[in-house]
């Protein structure tokens, strides 16, 4: 028999993640319009660090929509696969117990009570496990009530396949075909989720030393700038006197240039990582070493 493919039933939590993202998306705006017309400050460095954050979080709901509008199932005479986002989970058709609508199965008040007000994650809601110490894996979009339950020997799955009915009878005609594959019942996540780089103590490490040097390089010129004179001494001899001279707009050139600078750094060992990880950690260090030579000199030049 081919291969059934069954989207989700419900588009809810998707819908909930768009409109958040749309949300982000204005409030992101609103800030960058705020920074873009207003001089260098303090005020206007804690704005841009809020643009970041938005950024940041965008990126997190962006994939979350992606992730639950595009769940779905597909089955054949192997088993069960559940697509949510970067993450495939496959359950084997000989560990299926059984599959049934979750408001017919035997617990589910306990279900009720370990996964409450979480339904709306979708793929992110995590729950306790069962008394019976089977895990709980959330891959719906409805309600729980709405859901079907897949059981097996070691977790229950909730999921939220079109026409549930026809799922749970494809699932029936399947069951004593014989499997043409050998499946273990694992979670697969995709390539970019499985690097090692994730659970890198020294990449956390080096990557929290790159964040802390630019916080305090953009942090040193937005304390410094208000107070900075319109010409400014950008470059001086090897006496000690100014040669150069500018406006003091240009000094925001330095730590522009700096940023820039880092983020080739941070691809270029990002690049590298997989094949030398000491190489990638070198050009790292070399980054927070260049953050922190671009604030010695940022701060000789505000402090003559």
């Amino acid at each position: 028999m081919n291969i059934l493919k069954y989207r989700s039933s419900s588009y809810r939590n998707g819908l909930i993640a768009l409109a958040t993202a749309c949300g982000l998306l204005v409030i992101t705006g609103v800030l960058i319009e705020r920074v873009a017309h207003q001089p260098f400050s303090l005020p206007i460095f804690g704005l841009s660090i809020g643009v970041l954050i938005c950024l940041g979080v965008l990126g997190i709901v962006l994939y979350w929509t992606i992730a639950t509008l595009g769940l779905c199932y597909r089955l054949d005479r192997n088993g069960i696969r559940i697509w949510w986002g970067g993450s495939q989970w496959v359950i084997p058709i000989e560990n299926i117990q059984a599959i049934i609508p979750v408001k017919r199965l035997m617990g589910d008040w306990e279900l009720r009570q370990l996964c409450r007000r979480r339904t709306w994650l979708g793929g992110w809601a995590r729950c306790e496990p069962l008394r019976d110490g089977r895990m709980v894996v959330w891959r719906s979009n409805e309600a729980l009530e709405n859901s079907i339950a897949v059981l097996t020997a070691m977790r229950v799955y909730i999921i939220s396949p079109e026409q549930p009915e026809a799922f749970i009878q494809s699932w029936r005609e399947r069951q004593h075909l014989g499997t043409t594959q050998n499946w273990r019942e694992e979670e697969k996540p995709a390539h970019w989720l499985s690097s090692p780089l994730w659970n890198d103590r020294i990449v956390w490490g080096l990557m929290g030393g790159t964040l802390a040097t630019s916080l305090a390089l953009f942090g040193t010129m937005a304390l410094a700038y208000p107070r900075l004179p319109e010409q400014l001494a950008l470059h001086f001899d090897v006496l000690g006197q100014a040669d150069r001279v500018g406006e003091r707009s240009e000094i925001l050139h330095l730590p522009v240039a700096a940023l820039a600078m880092l983020v080739v750094d941070l691809s270029l060992g990002f690049a590298v990582y997989r094949r030398d990880r000491v190489a990638a950690y070198l050009i790292w260090a070399g980054g927070i070493l260049l953050q922190i030579l671009t604030w010695s000199a940022l701060y000789t030049i505000v402090t003559q």
